[in-house]
């Protein structure tokens, strides 16, 4: 055996001629078990990075970064038709500029620590693993996996349909970030096919959720959830132009819409559907609206906005009002007034004329 067995970190950059990381038939015969770094740039011939070599020697690692590899076909080539297998300590996953990366390994993956989660420009991946960044929408996880995931980002990864396919979901109770950018063909970031407790929280810790150019989305979830990422603070959607329902929580800070023809927006709310009660976003800071050609009322219930500091509107050629119930708020005993820092309207003439009324009342349709 070749030992390398206190080699820990790894990283090759531009080896322009290197087809493989070792030569021998018995893979085996290399101890890499205490390799916890392995970050590897620029190799155009690579074709695998692991071929034939087994997994479970890799109870190490903890960090796995490939980019710009030209040729890259396979990280994980398994050696054999074992059904599932292990990265125990593996955290952060970065696969980026990959252009020919088909699959990450033969075999079904688990990764009960990982943390990052980044695919970048991988136009031909067909799956993360399975059940999980899966183009066949049927296929689930056993729910060990990603227990510790807290930052998601896919951009440009083309046969991605739906993020996660199961009640993974309910497992994620730690994600605070999740950016998916340039993947034509989503359809939907989470597809449950298992009934789930309208008290069931979901997403609880979700932060930040960004969702730019995907044409096919049409919803970000398959199921009426009532505790849907609740504590999320910055909602930013651009160019979905398929999506027509957009979940709104109640502790935003900041909500950024723009170039989606069919979005309509729906308020998360605890509240009874019987009850009348006012809806505060304490929070809300910045709210920016643009190129919304089918969208014509932005908060379908009576609501307040404290802490608006900004309101953009541009060019939303159907929108009717900002909140649904003009003579409900009129006829309460409202405190709350809206004094924005800074108020635009654009392409939207008869807005322009009520300016004058909206500073001077609590929060009125527009």
């Amino acid at each position: 055996m070749v030992n390398f067995s206190e080699l820990k970190e790894l990283r090759l950059t531009k080896v322009h001629f290197m087809v493989h990381l070792w030569t021998n038939d018995k893979p085996t015969i290399i101890d890499l078990r205490n390799l916890q770094i392995l970050h590897i740039k620029g190799c155009q011939f690579l074709e695998y990075v692991f071929y034939r070599y087994p997994t479970e020697m890799l109870h190490q690692l903890k960090e796995l970064i490939i980019e710009a590899c030209e040729v890259l076909s396979t990280i994980f080539k398994s050696h054999d038709n074992r059904p599932r297998t292990k990265l125990p300590l593996l955290s952060k996953v970065k696969f980026k500029s990959l252009p020919n990366l088909r699959q990450i390994c033969s075999c079904h993956l688990e990764f009960p620590s990982l943390k990052s989660l980044m695919i970048e420009e991988c136009p031909i991946l067909t799956k993360f693993t399975t059940g999980f960044a899966d183009p066949h929408e049927t296929l689930t996880t056993d729910g060990k996996s990603f227990y510790e995931l807290n930052e998601i980002v896919f951009d440009n990864y083309d046969n991605l349909v739906c993020v996660i396919s199961s009640k993974t979901l309910e497992e994620l109770r730690i994600l605070e970030k999740l950016f998916v950018s340039r993947c034509k063909e989503l359809k939907i970031l989470f597809n449950i096919h298992e009934e789930i407790s309208s008290s069931t929280r979901v997403l609880e810790q979700l932060y930040v959720l960004t969702l730019i150019d995907l044409p096919k989305l049409s919803r970000i979830v398959n199921k009426e959830i009532s505790r849907f990422y609740q504590n999320l603070k910055i909602l930013h959607v651009k160019q979905c132009k398929s999506l027509d329902l957009l979940q709104v929580p109640q502790k935003l800070t900041n909500l950024e819409i723009s170039d989606c023809e069919r979005c309509w927006i729906k308020l998360l709310s605890l509240k009874k559907k019987r009850e009348r009660k006012r809806n505060s976003f304490h929070e809300l800071k910045d709210v920016s609206l643009e190129n919304l050609s089918k969208l014509s009322i932005v908060f379908p219930s009576i609501s307040e906005f404290p802490s608006l500091q900004t309101l953009k509107i541009t060019n939303c050629s159907t929108m009717r009002s900002f909140v649904e119930d003009s003579k409900a708020l009129k006829e309460s005993s409202a405190t709350t007034y809206f004094f924005p820092s800074s108020v635009s309207f654009n392409d939207k003439p008869f807005l322009k004329c009520v300016l004058h009324e909206i500073t001077c009342f609590p929060l009125l349709v527009i």
